[in-house]
């Protein structure tokens, strides 16, 4: 380890003494924010349906960046807010998660490694789709 590398508890403070201050405000107040924000969502959910849901903690990270964003507008919390979006629709469509899987393997380089990618997430898809080419072939 190189004596110029910095803890991460070094890092995290470096960020938050400095730029997460300047954006979010004082860490109590903009935690009490957020607080102040997820209760009554949390609250509702306990209610209706007695636990969060995957979905629910994409809501409620959405909450946390738009109180975030209301001291003014932050580019980072606007993608997270789109991300944790998109993740809600993967969450709860079955064709929007595999449109994700499908999107992610594209990244990957090796043939192999991607189809085993696929049959990770999608076992079987890969079989469907020999099966589909069979049937639309004339």
């Amino acid at each position: 380890m190189s004596m110029s590398k910095k803890l991460s508890s070094e890092e995290a403070l470096d960020l938050i003494c400095g730029p997460r201050m300047e954006f979010y405000g004082p860490p109590k107040e903009n935690l009490q924010d957020i607080a102040d924000t997820w209760t009554p969502y949390i609250k509702r959910v306990l209610a209706l349906r007695g636990a969060l849901s995957a979905t629910d903690i994409c809501t409620l990270m959405i909450l946390l960046k738009c109180v975030r964003q209301a001291r003014g507008y932050h580019r980072d919390s606007t993608v997270d807010i789109s991300g944790y979006s998109v993740l809600a629709e993967i969450l709860n469509e079955e064709d929007s998660f595999e449109a994700f899987v499908l999107r992610a393997a594209d990244k990957i380089k090796n043939k192999i490694k991607r189809i085993q990618f696929i049959d990770r997430f999608l076992p079987g898809h890969l079989n469907k789709e020999t099966d589909d080419e069979k049937h639309t072939t004339v």
